[in-house]
């Protein structure tokens, strides 16, 4: 019976164990309810099982001196069975214990330590597996074994993350690795791994990758080689990484180094850089060629005592050796320099020092430029200077010269009586001269300081400044831009002479000018009322009167008609000259066409009645002008033709000629034209040639002409044929703007 129970106790046990997956606790807590079973007394047994710090009973245990127990050490880790016999006499007597159970619970203690050994054992394994499994997938790489054939197996299914393609066309074999690989990088790879196969050592390599939509990747792959026993290739065993990212990083960085040193190569100041030894770590091309070396590369790991500069090598390095123990910049210091050649150049240096990231000064960096010419001429000047000085010096003008920094070289003395300040002030304050001119003229005299440096061409302005004792003067500026023999801009020559009273005397004149004018029109008006008043009272007189009056007295009357009716019309044209002296420019774009229409319709029947033919240009002609002083000249000329051409008048000529700067216009006639020596003085005012007496006229005509061609930016000029004269009459083709009141000194025109 007894052998029953034990035999049936160890089937479940083994029954029990064989439950990979049930943790141990409650394995051990289901072998411990079932312990009593295999005794023959099971209700007077009770079961008690120690593991790993854990105690699993069953719920009648109470602790005894009847029992059997077995230990055992399983995995570092001491296990104890305990079956102790809880009836009446457990106090009396040995218990009943058999010897049958003697043997089955040293037999219960060896099953339960080979289920914990391989139940140990099994759990490393899981955990290992898991572990792995967790590393595969959190590790920004793929794990591989690869073929000679180019298959692969791989281990992560984020190989599709990458390629596009999924985990089973490479495990299938469907796909190898040489089909993504792009064809020019095949030979590379091949390459590192052949040495890396003859050297029986690691390889990396890096590569492209097409992927399945076509995009191109960058691939790192860090893999071992596997050898058989007989030595031939097993596998090649490793992972792979996806460096795309790192590489277009790396190139955009290798292309911002390229630019930079491009940047320094090009620019033309020389760059170094020394470490805390003073040993170069490196330079520009052009300090390299300065050194007498070929290139940058060939200046690392030199100092200055192996380069042309020997001579100034200890005054250098004192210098890079006090930027860095300071940690101040030194800069804009001028200093020689002996060339390769033996010459010497002088040079304008800047030293700052060169800090890690943590802030630590690393070494000095510093620039220079070449100023050996620029020094020169600086020298040349002041030579030059002291010849002219005195003369300068003694000028009534305040002369003075500004190098191309706007440094002011010299300052004539001439400067204290014009300003109120000294010479000394202006050169050692370059700014005080701009801080004196009047805030109204500041923004012209601005524009002008900044003008073109690249012509020698004089140029002026007029502005006013604070004198320093507060009264207001008006300077007359004059000044010049200077060169060097190389035709480098070196400076600007300038002249300044206090015009305020010219200034002054202007004023009064135009003030005086402007009650001559109101005088003018008061005049006119004056003297046209009364000439209306006189026509119309001998009008009357003639209507009323004249056939009572003899013959003598119509003819009185006729002529007073005659007298009136040309001073009214004096004092028009007199107005209509003053008004296109100061009315304003209204410039916009003329088709010159379209005026002759208008002076074809206007004239015909004077032209008809005469039978003359007016032959104008058969091309279009836009211009920029005033409409209204352009229809003015073309009347006056169409006019003049046909009052002073005389009877053998038959012909008149408009003509249209474009040189680079002026539309020109010319008027012919085959009349009668006007005496020599009349050319200059008929464009005076009321100057009339002689064939013009009878003729009506006032003589301002072609004044008015003259005054409109000036204010166009052209002029009038006539010349006499055989057959007849011809008037020119040109306009610039470069007038911009709108003027204003004031005249044409308001229109800008290029000269």
């Amino acid at each position: 019976m007894i052998e029953e129970k034990c035999f049936r106790l160890l089937n479940e046990l083994t029954a029990l164990f064989q439950n990979k997956h049930m943790p141990i606790p409650e394995v051990l807590n289901k072998m411990t309810s079932l312990l009593p079973s295999g005794w023959q007394c099971p209700d007077t047994i009770a079961a008690r099982i120690i593991y790993d710090g854990m105690e699993f009973t069953t719920a009648n245990y109470v602790a005894g001196p009847l029992k059997q127990s077995a230990e055992f050490m399983s995995g570092g880790n001491r296990c104890s069975i305990e079956v102790a016999y809880v009836g009446e006499s457990s106090n009396k007597s040995p218990g009943p214990f058999l010897p049958e159970e003697e043997r089955l619970i040293n037999h219960i203690a060896a099953i339960l330590k080979l289920y914990l050994d391989s139940r140990k054992g099994t759990e490393v394994l899981i955990k290992s597996e898991q572990n792995l499994k967790l590393l595969t997938a959190n590790v920004p790489a793929i794990i591989f074994k690869g073929y000679l054939d180019w298959s692969v197996d791989l281990f992560d299914d984020k190989v599709e993350e990458i390629t596009g393609y999924p985990r089973e066309v490479f495990d299938s074999r469907q796909l190898k690795w040489s089909d993504i690989l792009v064809e020019e990088d095949a030979k590379s790879f091949k390459e590192i791994f052949a040495r890396a196969l003859k050297s029986r050592t690691a390889c990396v390599r890096e590569f492209r990758i097409k992927t399945r939509e076509g995009e191109i990747k960058w691939i790192q792959d860090r893999s071992s080689i596997v050898f058989h026993e007989d030595g031939k290739v097993e596998s090649i065993d490793g992972i792979f990484f996806d460096i795309t990212e790192r590489k277009q990083v790396e190139e955009n960085l290798r292309e911002s180094q390229r630019m930079l040193q491009l940047v320094m190569d090009t620019i033309p100041v020389r760059v170094f850089w020394k470490d805390l030894n003073l040993n170069y770590l490196g330079c520009n091309h052009p300090f390299a060629l300065d050194a007498g070396l070929k290139s940058p590369e060939e200046i690392i790991g030199r100092n200055d005592f192996d380069l042309g500069w020997l001579e100034q090598a200890e005054l250098y390095r004192s210098d890079d050796r006090s930027v860095m123990q300071t940690g101040c910049p030194k800069l804009g210091y001028e200093e020689p320099q002996t060339m390769p050649d033996g010459g010497r150049i002088w040079l304008r240096t800047n030293k700052v020092p060169l800090f890690d990231a943590e802030g630590r000064i690393k070494g000095v960096l510093g620039t220079y430029e070449d100023i050996t010419k620029s020094r020169e001429m600086e020298e040349m000047l002041r030579a030059s200077e002291s010849k002219y000085r005195i003369v300068a010096d003694n000028t009534n003008d305040w002369e003075y010269w500004v190098s191309a920094e706007g440094r002011f070289l010299y300052t004539s003395p001439s400067c204290r009586r014009i300003t109120g300040y000294q010479a000394r002030e202006f050169e050692a304050d370059t700014d005080l001269l701009c801080r004196i001119v009047h805030q109204d003229d500041l923004a012209k005299f601005e524009e002008h300081l900044n003008q073109d440096q690249t012509t020698a061409a004089q140029s002026q302005l007029e502005f006013r400044i604070i004198h320093r004792d507060g009264r207001i003067r008006w300077i007359g500026h004059v000044c010049q831009a200077v060169f060097d023999s190389d035709g480098r801009f070196a400076g600007r020559r300038g002249s300044n002479r206090d015009i305020t009273e010219r200034k002054h005397t202007e004023q009064a004149l135009q003030e005086s000018t402007e009650k001559l004018k109101l005088f003018a029109y008061s005049v006119a008006h004056d003297l046209k009322s009364p000439a209306i008043g006189i026509y119309g009272l001998t009008n009357r007189l003639n209507k009323v009167a004249r056939d009572i009056l003899d013959e003598r007295c119509r003819t009185y009357c006729d002529q007073i008609l005659k007298a009136s009716e040309h001073i009214a019309s004096l004092v028009d044209k007199i107005n209509v000259y003053i008004a296109t002296k100061e009315a304003p420019l209204s410039l916009e774009a003329v088709n010159i066409g379209e005026v002759f229409q208008m002076l074809q319709d206007e004239f015909s029947a004077r032209l008809n009645i005469r039978q003359i033919d007016w032959i104008k240009p058969d091309t279009a002609v836009e211009i920029r002008a005033d409409r209204l002083y352009m229809l003015r000249v073309f009347r006056n000329f169409l006019d003049n033709s046909l009052k002073y051409g005389g009877e053998r008048l038959t012909k008149i000529w408009t003509g249209y000629e474009a040189s680079e700067d002026f539309h020109i216009f010319s008027f012919s006639d085959n009349g009668k034209g006007f005496q020599e020596g009349d050319s200059e003085k008929i464009f005076e005012a009321f100057q009339r040639d002689k064939t013009s007496r009878g003729i009506e006229g006032a003589g301002l005509g072609l004044t008015i002409v003259k005054e409109i061609a000036e204010q166009h930016g052209g002029r009038v000029w006539v010349e006499r044929k055989e057959d007849g004269i011809t008037f020119f009459f040109s306009i610039s083709k470069y007038l911009h703007g709108r003027s204003t009141p004031g005249g044409p000194s308001s229109i800008s025109v290029r000269q």
